[in-house]
């Protein structure tokens, strides 16, 4: 519950059908975008004050959206260490050590704007009276 009223508490993370057979490349290129677009629709439709019923809630699913988007980040920490590289001076130890540092610390700023999202759809939803 978030903060006792009732009301149930947005999933840690959105549960995935079982992964289709398909190419990581395009899968990863085809979510960015699809990330890209989605987040540029709720920045054209936020102007209008008449979505305000909807603001609760897309700052649940911005939640969501960051703690997987930290997920996928600590995922891609690991898949730094297993890409194979087209050269050990192209990707050696030190830069991928370096990426890994700049990839954890993109976890922990998604994580972070997660627990604000969270906190936000509280707040918003407390001033606009919406449950």
């Amino acid at each position: 519950m978030i903060g006792g009223v009732g009301r149930p508490r947005a999933p840690a993370q959105t549960e995935l059908p079982p992964p289709r057979r398909r190419d990581p490349v395009d899968a990863l290129y085809e979510s960015g975008a699809t990330l890209v677009e989605s987040a540029a629709g709720v920045r054209e439709a936020a102007h209008d004050p008449r979505a305000g019923h909807a603001l609760p809630a897309v700052f649940g699913c911005m939640e969501v959206a960051l703690r997987d988007l930290a997920a996928a980040a600590e995922s891609l920490e690991r898949t730094v260490d297993a890409a194979p590289a087209p050269s050990e001076r192209a990707c050696g130890p030190a830069r991928r050590a370096r990426a890994r540092r700049g990839l954890a610390t993109l976890r922990w700023a998604l994580a972070d704007a997660a627990d604000a999202a969270s906190a936000t759809r509280s707040l918003v939803a407390r001033a606009l009276d919406r449950p």
